[in-house]
C-alpha cells in the first residue's frame, strides 16, 4: 500500500496558495517531495534557457556549479495559480536559480549529489551547451 498519494501532495501545495495543481502520470518522486519539501519564496535569479526544460536546464547548471549549488524538484506555482511539477536550483545562499521562467513559490527537496548524479545520467549531455551556462 502506498504511503501517500497525489491528493497528499496536491494539499500540501495548495495549502501555500495557488487554487490548481497539475499532475504528470507519475510522480516519481512523491515520497521525497512530501517528507523532505522545503517552501521557498519567488526566484532571485532568472538564467533563461531552453522553456518546458526546467529538468534538463537545471541539473546541467548544477553540473556546471556544483560547488556553489544545489539540484532541486518539486513543485513551481505560477503566476497563473498553478503548481506545475518543476526543478530548479539553489546556490550557496539559498537564492533559487530558475531556468525558464519567473514563479511566486517553489516547494521541492534538494537532492544529494549521488542523487544530482542519477538525475544527470538520464539526459544525454549533447543536446544542451553547457559550456555557455
Amino acid at each position: 500500500m502506498n504511503k501517500y498519494r497525489l491528493s497528499d501532495l496536491k494539499k500540501t501545495l495548495l495549502s501555500y496558495g495557488g487554487n490548481k495543481v497539475v499532475f504528470n502520470r507519475t510522480e516519481e518522486d512523491l515520497y521525497d517531495i512530501i517528507d523532505k519539501g522545503q517552501l521557498w519564496g519567488n526566484n532571485k535569479y532568472l538564467i533563461k534557457m531552453e522553456m518546458c526544460q526546467c529538468h534538463k536546464n537545471s541539473i546541467f547548471y548544477w553540473d556546471k556549479n556544483r560547488k556553489d549549488s544545489f539540484f532541486v524538484t518539486g513543485y513551481a506555482l505560477a503566476n497563473n495559480g498553478i503548481w506545475y511539477q518543476h526543478s530548479w536550483i539553489l546556490n550557496k545562499h539559498n537564492d533559487v536559480i530558475d531556468t525558464t521562467a519567473d514563479r511566486i513559490k517553489y516547494f521541492g527537496f534538494i537532492l544529494t549529489n549521488l542523487e544530482s548524479e542519477i538525475f544527470l545520467s538520464t539526459y544525454n549531455k549533447e543536446t544542451i551547451n553547457v559550456e555557455s551556462l
